[in-house]
């Protein structure tokens, strides 16, 4: 079989040379891939897999190479040291695969192994997200607390910074994101202000819809980016604070019960409708990685 030595070393210094930048767009990774896929023949890919590996591509000499994507290179280039990764070949097929369930179930593995955020379901249904690491290593007083809070600060940093690597984020925060932070720290002080000074339920209830309200657009804006925040964390200490005002008015009125237990249900649904709208993006994201790496054209 003739090798074509020239068109090799071309592609090789090519894709090398743009594992170096700062920036590598899924596009260019893209196009790079679908080269090495459709234009050598299988001699050829043997001889250029075998100049990487000895190179150090997949180890630590290109140090800008995060272990996502030489986990996900390995992979596209057939090469796992002698050992396909079981992982990623089930992910593949469930994707590929014409059942809907299939589908969910390939990117939820995904989302789980390679992102490290874990799905929490209740009858089958996503109710929240919480880390995979933070709960796996922690006792189980520790676990309730964490989904509870529902923290994905690391996990969110990390995919903030794939996607700043594959070219993938958008502008920068507006004003008008800036404005809403200084609108929510100012409507938390006042409304703390006029309870003190007329300890109204009513005063109360205004707050928490203004609160449920300005977290999910707070969501909605901030984390397309998946950037974290504090005020990311509001629903743990909202059920805290209203726990607190509500066992000290239930004391001279029993029947605000009522009134806590609908409270803290609006809390659960507006935590349900965060985590759709998380698991919606992380999903989008993980479609537009492994359409790149691992769903061959």
């Amino acid at each position: 079989m003739i090798l074509d030595f020239d068109k090799m070393y071309n592609w090789i210094l090519e894709f090398t040379n743009f594992l170096l930048c700062e920036v590598r767009s899924l596009e260019k990774y893209d196009r790079f891939l679908q080269n090495f896929h459709h234009k050598f023949n299988t001699s050829e890919k043997q001889m250029i897999i075998k100049f990487m590996n000895e190179d150090g591509i997949f180890n630590q000499t290109y140090n800008n190479l995060t272990e996502f994507e030489k986990k996900l290179l390995k992979y596209n280039l057939n090469k796992m040291d002698g050992v396909s990764d079981k992982d990623l070949i089930e992910i593949s097929e469930k994707i590929k695969s014409k059942k809907e369930e299939d589908n969910e179930k390939g990117y939820e593995k995904f989302i789980e192994n390679f992102l490290d955020i874990k799905i929490f379901k209740l009858f089958g249904k996503n109710i929240t997200l919480y880390s995979k690491k933070d709960v796996e290593n922690s006792n189980t007083l520790k676990r309730i607390i964490k989904l509870m809070t529902h923290r994905l600060k690391n996990e969110f940093n990390v995919i903030n910074n794939l996607m700043y690597i594959f070219d993938m984020k958008s502008s920068k925060d507006s004003i008008a994101l800036k404005l809403y932070g200084c609108l929510y720290v100012g409507a938390l002080i006042f409304g703390c202000i006029l309870y003190l000074f007329f300890n109204e339920i009513m005063i109360m209830w205004i707050l928490f819809i203004f609160f449920i309200i300005s977290e999910y657009i707070n969501v909605l804006l901030k984390e397309k980016k998946f950037e974290w925040n504090k005020n990311n964390e509001s629903s743990f200490l909202m059920f805290f604070f209203i726990t607190v005002i509500y066992v000290y008015a239930m004391f001279f009125k029993f029947e605000l019960i009522y009134q806590y237990m609908i409270l803290n249900l609006v809390i659960f649904f507006k935590i349900i409708a965060i985590s759709r709208l998380r698991y919606k993006r992380l999903k989008n994201f993980s479609k537009k990685v492994l359409d790149v790496f691992v769903l061959q054209k």
